[in-house]
């Protein structure tokens, strides 16, 4: 394959510049003309300065230029073949002065391929895919612990032919386990444990076992006590059960839950234990009560409290503080024991436990206030209980003094103003007073003698007597006993 050595010129002055592109067709020239074969004929003679003078643009020699491919590395071939192009000149006979001619060959030049091609961007490798095997169905195994069994082992999801092993533990009393399976195609069977082939379905095991012993249990209620015979029997053996009751208590029977054991009412009791777990309970019916007594306010004291047989006569009684009345018997059942207002109580004692509480209430005492002539009025008489802290008055007339507050059971006061603390008994306070005395102006009849002086002051309480001829004295009356407050008790 040629090219036309124009185009070449074009190409090489496109990239290289004008001289250089000359200066590289001269060289290839003499390099090659001894190998050239002169062939004017097939040869279009060409100048050096048209070539020189001959430029190419780079974008005509892109679409000039062929262009290159790559093959994928799959279809990449052995060997690759590259051109080169061999320029052949042509020398004129020198009597000719004619330019050289060179014209341009493309000769293809096989090359070695490289030994690994690139690999394409975005090309997936080719792998080999191999089916799997199809995956087996598995089936689950469920175990549960029946009446007398307490744990169960084996579940799992197992695949249909596998062998199954399952595993259960009994409780006391209890024998010979046995498996009971939910799927037809696993038939069950006995032993704590049990082997089977898996079927494909699922399998549900229920562990059960054979009760040998059976449980006595014996309960009782309120006044029972000492309970013997509780514990295991085989069916059939002879049991004897018994029991004790408190004071104040009967045995009334033992109650069966079982069908085929009798009630008894005999608390030494013998019997035949049946094929399943039995529960007796002993029970009694009491046959003494209590009396419970309770004190109120202003009790002192309470008796007859105890525990009596039903039917008795109970007598119970009270006795109360100083400056409390007793109010009654307050029954806790007015059914059963009606209330009372006597301190002392008889009834009959009932088929049931009593409380009674004595009640009593606080006394009230009187108190009267009196005044003589010099009083004009008193205050804080009422009703009081003992104890009570008690304040009177009173107010005192003209022309009279008061001199005290008088009681036969109280201390008494000089003051108009008494306080008090009352005591338990009714109290008359008397309040006392004197009349006050003037002074007067003697008389002016004549009188013989000498005069009598006449004090120019009387203290209240002064006594005093004017003396007179004998003629002129009148009868006097007798003096009076002086007074004084009397003792009094508090």
């Amino acid at each position: 394959m040629s090219i036309n050595l124009k185009f070449a010129a074009k190409v090489l002055s496109a990239f290289l510049g004008t001289a250089a592109a000359v200066l590289c067709v001269v060289l290839a020239v003499h390099a090659h003309s001894a190998a050239a074969t002169v062939n004017a004929q097939e040869t279009e003679p060409v100048s050096v300065t048209e070539i020189c003078t001959t430029s190419v643009s780079p974008a005509e020699t892109a679409t000039q230029l062929p262009e290159e491919t790559t093959a994928p590395a799959a279809t990449m071939p052995e060997t690759q073949t590259t051109n080169r192009a061999v320029a052949k000149t042509t020398v004129q006979p020198e009597s000719k002065p004619a330019a050289p001619q060179v014209q341009v060959q493309l000769v293809q030049q096989v090359v070695p391929a490289q030994t690994t091609a690139p690999a394409m961007p975005h090309a997936a490798p080719k792998t080999e895919t191999t089916q799997p095997a199809p995956a087996v169905k598995k089936y689950s195994v469920f175990t549960w612990p029946g009446e007398g069994v307490y744990s169960v082992s084996g579940d799992g999801s197992f695949a249909p032919g596998t062998k199954v092993t399952v595993r259960c533990k009994t409780n006391e009393n209890f024998r010979n386990a046995f498996w009971t399976s939910s799927n037809s195609a696993v038939s069950g069977g006995r032993g704590e444990s049990y082997t089977f082939i898996m079927p494909a379905s699922n399998v549900v095991l229920t562990a059960g076992a054979e009760q040998y012993l059976y449980r006595l249990s014996l309960t009782s209620g309120s006044g029972v006590y000492g309970l013997n015979g509780a514990g295991n029997y085989r069916p059939g053996d002879r049991v004897h059960v018994s029991c004790a009751v408190q004071n104040g208590y009967v045995f009334r029977k033992w109650s069966s839950n079982v069908r085929g054991v009798s009630d008894s009412t005999s608390g030494s009791y013998t019997f035949i234990m049946p094929a399943a777990n039995l529960t007796l309970s002993a029970s009694a019916e009491r046959t003494q009560y209590t009396v419970t007594l309770e004190k109120g306010t202003g009790i002192a004291s309470v008796t007859g409290a105890g525990v009596y047989t039903a039917g008795s006569t109970v007598v119970v009684s009270c006795t109360t503080f100083d400056g409390f009345s007793f109010e009654g018997w307050k029954s806790s059942d007015t059914s059963r024991t009606p209330s009372s207002n006597s301190q002392t109580y008889s009834f009959v004692m009932p088929s049931a436990n009593i409380k009674l509480s004595a009640k009593s209430i606080q006394n009230q005492y009187t108190l009267k206030l009196q005044g003589d002539d010099g009083i004009l009025s008193v205050s804080g008489a009422g009703s009081y209980a003992p104890g009570t802290t008690v304040t009177v008055r009173c107010s005192v007339r003209s022309g009279y003094t008061f001199q005290e507050w008088k009681s036969g059971n109280l201390p008494g006061s000089t003051s108009k103003t008494y306080t008090f603390t009352m005591p338990q008994a009714d109290v008359t306070l008397h309040a006392v007073t004197q009349e006050k005395v003037t002074q007067t102006e003697p008389s002016a009849e004549p009188t013989s003698g000498t005069p009598i002086p006449m004090p120019t002051h009387v203290d209240e309480g002064m006594r005093m007597s004017i003396q007179r001829p004998a003629s002129s004295f009148l009868a006097e009356e007798p003096d009076p006993e002086p007074t004084t407050a009397p003792s009094t008790e508090g």
